[in-house]
């Protein structure tokens, strides 16, 4: 029973350091048989020499650099410890104390418990205790090798890295009370070195420290690892391989394996040209990374990983998720089939993509396919509009696509003969001296050709639009613009708009612009200088109100220019603020 357990508890032991990332240097100051000089941790011929001192680090024997940093170090046979002597001077305004150094190297990110057994000796058993101070450095302090006694100190007792306790014991007699703590939680940064001092209180009598032995216990962080990809996102349809790789956050040792976790099959990736397993294992105590290649089309599961280190498993912390964006998908095929069939299909189209076409109106059309891509359409019989869509998925996302289809013959009632932008049954009313602009709405077509009234000039002729410019006067009173067109089919469409003067007409603008059309600048003026008239603001809009641009003048102006280089071709109204009313001009841009 006794032997098993002794085993139980070795197991226990062996399980708790494979858990733990602990690390161990003892040095114990009653082993150093060789201590010598006045000034035991500095060369008489160079300040800056260190002395080594036996110590164990994980209970290997090692040795550990020392070096005088303020006053006088020495060592006590009697007791087998290192001396440190601190007082004040000059009436307590002068402090002195002595300080050395240890090499020990700090790792940012680990945690550091420095335990020191000391004692203090104090001339005359009155005020307050001595300081026993550590602190974390990696400059050190000065060097001294004289053998002067103690020497001016900076007496803080914290701040930066530095901690400090009174030594209130005389004798290391209880070994507890002898015991003196000093913990440094996940350090910020490295530091090279351990500062040992002993620094006197305010107004302190002569003091002397005891060290018989510092242990520094360091513990690793916890363990924590992430896992990042070489890219964040990628377009449906990519192949191109994905890396992943581990990140080791906290420089984690002892690592023995690591799995990939890749998602439950179909994933979406293919491992070394394959489709890729749920998990892939790695027996290896080097963190490698991992290539995965886009299943082409398909949807993409995150990867994450599992690691293995000092018989424990950790997850990563995050996992890598690639998001995927949709190519841009469209329908290609004519918008008008007049007779027959004509091909549709889907461009931008990745492998492994899907589509499903909407039935069109079955008097219409009808697809010789609902779920391929190119489809035949046959036009069935009845000329009309409808949208022709589809759904497209891809890499698990549904997208949908239109187009707009006329099948059959157009005719008149399939267009509209918008003025201004205004489109309707009703005539137009017009006034004189006013510029008109006539557009063909609702399809395409050809062999635009126009017939205006007498009195009527025409100013800008696309074939389609047509800027028109009324009568000075105020006959012929009623006319007809008509235009005859060619529409994708073949046959000829015709469109009329009756035009009758408006008797509400309030007269002429007082305003100006040209050149009509403009393609660089247009001047706006005013038509008369007899007649009080003032350009106070313009703003340049589209016939559907949208302001383009506009210019304010704090002073008079009968003449200004404003820019239109910017402008698309099409109608433009210059609306011109007098300063008490608006009004309106009409002009055209043609590059």
């Amino acid at each position: 029973m006794k032997n098993y357990f002794i085993k139980l508890v070795s197991l226990f032991t062996f399980t708790l350091l494979n858990f733990v990332c602990f690390s161990q240097t003892i040095i114990d100051y009653s082993n150093w048989t060789t201590a010598s000089g006045c000034n035991i941790f500095s060369v008489p011929n160079n300040a800056s020499t260190v002395v080594n001192v036996p110590c164990t680090i994980n209970g290997a024997n090692a040795n550990i650099a020392h070096l005088t940093a303020v006053g006088q170090p020495t060592y006590d046979n009697t007791n087998q410890t290192v001396n440190l002597i601190s007082e004040t001077r000059n009436n307590g305004s002068e402090n002195r104390g002595t300080e050395y150094r240890i090499t020990v190297n700090f790792k940012q990110g680990y945690s550091y418990k420095i335990t020191i057994i000391a004692e203090r000796i104090m001339q005359q058993q009155i005020g307050a205790n001595v300081n026993l101070r550590t602190d974390l450095n990696n400059g050190g302090s000065s060097s001294n090798n004289l053998c002067n006694g103690t020497d001016i100190i900076n007496a803080s007792t914290s701040g930066d890295l530095k901690k400090s306790v009174a030594v209130t014991n005389s004798d290391f007699t209880n070994i507890n009370a002898a015991t003196y703590v000093f913990d440094y939680p996940s350090l910020s940064s490295n530091e090279s070195y351990l500062m040992i001092a002993a620094i006197p209180p305010a107004n302190s009598v002569n003091q002397t420290i005891l060290i018989k032995q510092i242990k520094i216990e360091e513990t690793a962080p916890a363990a924590s690892f992430s896992i990042s990809s070489s890219i964040s996102s990628m377009v449906c349809g990519t192949t191109n391989p994905v890396t992943f790789t581990i990140n080791n956050s906290n420089n984690t040792t002892g690592i023995t394996g690591y799995t990939w976790n890749v998602g439950t099959v179909p994933n979406g990736w293919l491992y070394n040209g394959i489709a890729a397993p749920a998990t892939i294992p790695v027996t290896s105590a080097t963190l490698s990374t991992l290539s995965l290649t886009p299943d082409c089309g398909k949807a993409l599961s995150n990867v994450s990983a599992t690691v293995t280190a000092n018989g424990s498993n950790y997850n990563t912390t995050n996992s890598s998720s690639i998001s995927i964006t949709q190519p841009s998908f469209a329908i290609s095929g004519s918008s008008s089939l007049c007779s027959g069939s004509g091909t549709y299909s889907i461009t931008g189209m990745p492998c492994n993509a899907s589509v499903a076409w909407a039935v069109p109106p079955s008097n219409m059309a009808n697809l010789s396919s609902l779920t391929t891509s190119p489809t035949t359409m046959t036009y069935a019989g009845t000329s009309g509009s409808f949208t022709l869509s589809a759904n497209v998925t891809s890499c698990n996302v549904t997208t949908p696509v239109t187009l707009p289809v006329h099948v059959g013959p157009y005719t008149s009632s399939n267009y509209s003969l918008s003025v201004n932008g205004v489109t309707g049954s009703n005539p137009l009313y017009w006034c004189p001296n006013q510029n008109y602009t006539f557009s063909v709405l609702g399809g395409s077509g050809s062999n635009y050709n126009w017939s205006v009234p007498s009195g009527w000039s025409i100013l800008y002729n696309a074939g389609t639009p047509l800027a028109l410019r009324s009568p000075s006067g105020t006959t012929p009173a009623t006319g007809t613009v008509s235009v005859s067109f060619t529409e994708p089919c073949g046959t000829t469409v015709t469109l009329n708009k009756t035009v009758i003067y408006s008797n509400g007409c309030s007269g002429n603008s007082i305003y100006s612009v040209s050149p009509n059309p403009a393609s660089t600048n247009i001047t706006i003026a005013c038509i008369s200088l007899q007649t009080y008239c003032n350009i106070a603001a313009v703003q340049i809009t589209d016939i559907n109100g949208t302001v383009m641009s506009s210019q304010s003048w704090s002073y008079t102006n009968q003449q200004v220019q404003m820019p239109v280089y910017f402008l698309q071709n099409g109608t433009y109204i210059a609306r011109i603020y007098s300063g008490t009313q608006w009004y309106s001009v009409t002009f055209f841009v043609q590059h």
